[in-house]
């Protein structure tokens, strides 16, 4: 019906979003690659809640499920929503409980951009799924507790686009994680013990 939409047409194959936009025009090879590993979006920044039946169903979708008008997920509904094998975008969450923060760990690929703070529990939760990669681009400072929790993610990649500035205590941290990529593309200011400790 209407109220679930594909925004995928053949000449916008990304749908209308900012993100489905972005993909549709980058020339870098890395998104180019994530753009065609989910060769689909689900567009939906309008819905603000979920049932977990709605949410097992759309879980199912294996592209790029965008969600991010949903502020607050219960955890039934995070486990739900994560059970599927696509990229599930909720740029709209302002809180990350840990039960909530737990279900959603099973998803392959996870935006959390929208949130400003990380408890320590909420971030071992992450961390304890199948997640490969984790967009938590809200946060402008990362703990020195919650760097040791992600130090230990296994995924791919750990984004944290919000950090403009950095502790040689947490850049050393960082620096042992298990993940193959991070990324500070905002990060205004390196100091030498800092770029020496990113840099191992």
């Amino acid at each position: 019906g209407n109220i679930l939409r594909r925004e995928i047409t053949k000449s916008r194959p990304f749908g209308s979003s900012r993100i489905g936009q972005f993909l549709a025009r980058t020339d870098s090879p890395r998104w180019q690659k994530v753009a065609n590993s989910f060769s689909s979006f689900l567009h939906l920044p309008q819905i603000a809640s979920l049932e977990p039946d709605a949410a097992r169903a759309l879980g199912q979708f294996s592209g790029v499920l965008n969600l991010s008008g949903i502020k607050k997920l219960e955890p039934a509904a995070a486990s739900a929503l994560a059970s599927g094998k696509g990229a599930l975008v909720l740029y709209g969450l302002e809180e990350l409980p840990p039960d909530v923060a737990a279900g959603l760990s099973s998803a392959a690929v996870l935006g959390l951009a929208g949130l400003k703070t990380l408890s320590a529990d909420s971030a071992t939760g992450l961390i304890g799924g199948s997640v490969n990669s984790i967009n938590l681009s809200g946060l402008e400072v990362i703990t020195p507790e919650v760097a040791s929790i992600l130090s230990r993610f296994e995924g791919r990649q750990l984004t944290f686009d919000g950090v403009r500035e950095m502790s040689i205590d947490v850049a050393k941290t960082l620096s042992e994680s298990r993940a193959t990529n991070l990324e500070f593309s905002n990060l205004r200011d390196v100091s030498v013990p800092v770029a020496e400790q990113l840099a191992r």
